[in-house]
């Protein structure tokens, strides 16, 4: 599909090589430059992010009183 490469370039972000699809061009009024870059293995670091993000909701649920 052409969506998620057409969004990430709209965004401006890079696109991973060997991802599917075109950029739409024709979806911009001036087409956005295309860049790519390598896909990163992000298992662990992204383990590692939403252990953060849990606690950070947890302790907001906490201070809204929902948790103790």
């Amino acid at each position: 599909m052409d969506v998620v490469p057409t969004l990430l370039a709209g965004w401006g972000l890079p696109l991973p090589t060997g991802l599917s699809g075109n950029v739409l061009q024709a979806a911009f009024l001036e087409p956005p430059a295309v860049e790519y870059a390598e896909a990163e293995s992000s298992s662990s670091g992204a383990q590692a992010i939403a252990v953060e993000a849990d606690e950070a909701i947890l302790e907001r649920l906490r201070n809204l009183g929902y948790l103790e």
